[in-house]
């Protein structure tokens, strides 16, 4: 740990999410050196008094919005970023973490390993702890990171630098048609910029119920999800995540990739390259979780592992 990274507790109303959250944080190496704030989202007695039990320190965000809109959420998040790098004002980077999350016991140690990324390449604008496509079929390797034009989700790293660029961009309170990470994903915010994200997810959405996940899509995409459980894990090839690096890095790997015949008819799920009674079983919504147009899956029912390259054509300067 060679810098401090405080994290920013966010929660509202979910006090049983935030003492499981919790202790799952207090558990992962490192949170004893650990700078940790609690923001709630209007006055939570429960999650106050449970916070001072731990010693943690509490401030409250008058609430905003009316329930059902985004701006509760957009103004939380707003509130709680800023508050956090104003409280910790020696701090260059903040980790944020909403409260239906479940963290891996190398929690605080990913974002350590991966921190120096984001001073050294100003073409990364955050670090995620979460991955869209963290599935068993399609994620083993706990020690991998990719580039990915994703936005900031389920637990992640910023700079003070790039907090105080968004603050201007960030969604008004009288603008209900966005949401605050589509917001900071759009292009004109982003600029071309790209998140870091793991290939096995470093936080579990353990919730039923949000502002945009209920309990059908829980049960069905998140509860499958796998997260790292090794305390130990240290991530491999940090330096090819770098911008020019990893862009010659993609191109190598797509030379000496085999090409799959795209014939009529075709179908990814009966060849011999995917086990044909396994699809992907991947992210079903949508496809942000790429790297200028290229995805990455892990097949992991293949040994060895072989990863699987989706090119998007012609959308991908790779095609």
């Amino acid at each position: 740990m060679s810098e401090v990274i405080p994290i920013a507790m966010l929660t509202a109303t979910k006090c049983h999410f935030f003492y499981r959250q919790l202790i799952s944080l207090l558990l992962a190496k490192g949170a004893a050196q650990t700078d940790i704030l609690v923001l709630t989202d209007g006055h939570q007695e429960e999650t106050s008094q449970l916070a001072s039990i731990f010693g943690l320190p509490v401030i409250e965000h008058r609430h905003e919005g009316e329930a059902g809109t985004s701006t509760p959420l957009n103004a939380h998040f707003k509130f709680s970023l800023f508050t956090a790098f104003s409280t910790f004002s020696n701090a260059s980077k903040v980790i944020i973490l909403e409260d239906d999350l479940i963290v891996s016991p190398d929690f605080i140690s990913y974002f350590h390993q991966t921190a120096w990324l984001l001073d050294a390449d100003a073409t990364l604008y955050v670090v995620n702890s979460f991955s869209l496509n963290s599935f068993p079929t399609v994620a083993v390797d706990v020690t991998r990171v990719r580039r990915s034009q994703m936005f900031p989700q389920f637990g992640w790293m910023v700079t003070r630098d790039y907090a105080q660029e968004i603050l201007h961009f960030w969604v008004d309170n009288s603008d209900a048609s966005w949401d605050w990470d589509w917001r900071l994903h759009a292009e004109s915010v982003r600029r071309g910029r790209h998140a870091l994200v793991p290939e096995v997810s470093r936080s579990f959405h353990s919730g039923s119920s949000g502002a945009h996940i209920n309990g059908w899509s829980q049960a069905l995409i998140f509860s499958n999800m796998i997260y790292n459980h090794d305390p130990e894990a240290k991530l491999q090839n940090l330096h090819l995540l770098l911008a020019d690096v990893y862009a010659d890095y993609i191109a190598s790997e797509l030379r000496r990739s085999k090409v799959i015949s795209m014939e009529d008819g075709f179908n990814p799920c009966h060849m011999e390259t995917i086990p044909e009674h396994m699809c992907l079983h991947t992210y079903p919504d949508h496809a942000f979780d790429n790297y200028e147009g290229v995805m990455q899956y892990t097949i992991t029912d293949i040994t060895p592992h072989t990863t699987l390259y989706a090119v998007a054509c012609p959308m991908s300067p790779y095609w």
